[in-house]
């Protein structure tokens, strides 16, 4: 079961996921592990290359938001 409690965890291995949707660096939408999930950048940096369809690391989550890197 999960626990989506509002604290942030940070994984000790990445998940592959892509992004399906951007409103902006804090509202992204990305599909991972066989489901779609709101998502956010976790560093700001490379972000201007991000696109959708580009694919990311989910290195965490912050609730139910994942947290991710591009790739």
């Amino acid at each position: 079961m999960f626990d989506f409690s509002n604290q942030m965890v940070l994984y000790q291995d990445f998940v592959s996921g892509t992004v399906e949707q951007i409103e902006n660096i804090d509202k992204l939408r990305v599909s991972a592990m066989g489901a779609s999930w709101p998502a956010k950048l976790y560093s700001s940096v490379n972000a201007t290359h991000l696109k959708v369809g580009a694919s990311v690391a989910v290195i965490g989550r912050h609730g139910s938001t994942l947290l991710v890197s591009p790739l």
